[in-house]
């Protein structure tokens, strides 16, 4: 009984790690190009002003898309990065509704 318990646990944490799937190659590099162009464009923008916020809404979008995958096997301090970036995505967002 003990040694199913144990092979039940282990399938369970080993299979969180296999549903996450990284990107590779071009993938990643679009992906970590609109990351920085969504860092480049917050500090040039005003989010309350529908004119400027709306040259964020491609950026952000496309990262929206990749974002998840591109957490995939990195350092806590990178998915902080990420997570901080999606959330002014959706504050941006939020602003425009």
């Amino acid at each position: 009984m003990w040694i199913l318990t144990i092979f039940l646990i282990n399938f369970v944490l080993a299979s969180d790690a296999e549903k996450c799937t990284g990107l590779d190659g071009p993938k990643a590099y679009r992906c970590i190009q609109h990351l920085d162009e969504i860092h480049e464009l917050s500090y040039s923008i005003d989010i309350y002003d529908k004119e400027n916020n709306s040259k964020i809404n491609k950026p952000c979008s496309e990262f929206k898309k990749c974002h998840e995958q591109l957490k995939c096997g990195v350092e806590d301090g990178v998915v902080k990065i990420i997570e901080k970036m999606t959330s002014f995505c959706d504050i941006v967002e939020f602003h425009q509704s």
